[in-house]
């Protein structure tokens, strides 16, 4: 019995350690942090060149300017601007051809962090925004 259940725990180990793909943090940062930054000022702006300048091709189909406006109203109206700079970084994990940075970052009108979650995708060597997530106390009501 205890010769299964250590043969299942290592089993388990490894089958853990092969879904978790490493990477280098810092080299995720080199890109992320700037075109994020970009992101949120671009969306403060209410500027869509600026939001979307990184974005791939299947993001930029998927929020057209119309959508971007419209979203920028649901989401100021809950939770305020982004504050320049605020943002921290949480966590990077990679998920299949997918890398999902995590920040949290200050907003205006929501006195708790805003967990800011945005998708870069390698496309042809070039990393590209494929996603854009945030959550807050505000946005949940």
């Amino acid at each position: 019995m205890k010769i299964k259940i250590i043969i299942f725990l290592i089993s388990l180990l490894i089958i853990l350690n092969l879904s978790c793909s490493k990477i280098d943090v810092n080299k995720v940062r080199e890109y992320a942090d700037p075109m994020t930054e970009n992101l949120l000022i671009g969306r403060n702006e209410k500027n869509y060149e600026k939001y979307s300048k990184d974005f791939s091709d299947e993001m930029k189909k998927a929020v057209s300017q119309e959508k971007f406006l419209e979203s920028i109203d649901l989401i100021e109206g809950k939770i305020g601007k982004y504050i320049e700079n605020s943002k921290k970084f949480d966590l990077a994990t990679k998920n299949n051809n997918y890398i999902i940075v995590t920040y949290k970052a200050k907003f205006t009108d929501e006195s708790s962090d805003v967990t800011v979650r945005i998708v870069f995708e390698d496309i042809n060597g070039e990393m590209k925004i494929s996603g854009e997530f945030y959550d807050s106390p505000n946005l949940r009501k």
